[in-house]
């Protein structure tokens, strides 16, 4: 039986954090309260949208 979306996102949310290094701090992008230049802000947006299509395409959306 398939998880209801409720239990999807949060083992969605378990398996991100534990396979992303989104804690080390050596991977960051801006360190040190760093002001983002436009193309970071750009390319940010740009990986933002793409996730959201992915997801809305396998229906986590």
């Amino acid at each position: 039986m398939k998880p209801d979306r409720r239990h999807a996102m949060q083992q969605l949310i378990t398996q991100v954090k534990s396979t992303f290094p989104l804690d080390n701090p050596e991977l960051a992008v801006l360190n040190n309260n760093d002001t983002p230049s436009f193309g970071d802000l750009e390319k940010f947006a740009k990986l933002c949208k793409n996730v959201h299509r992915g997801l809305s395409r396998n229906g986590v959306f």
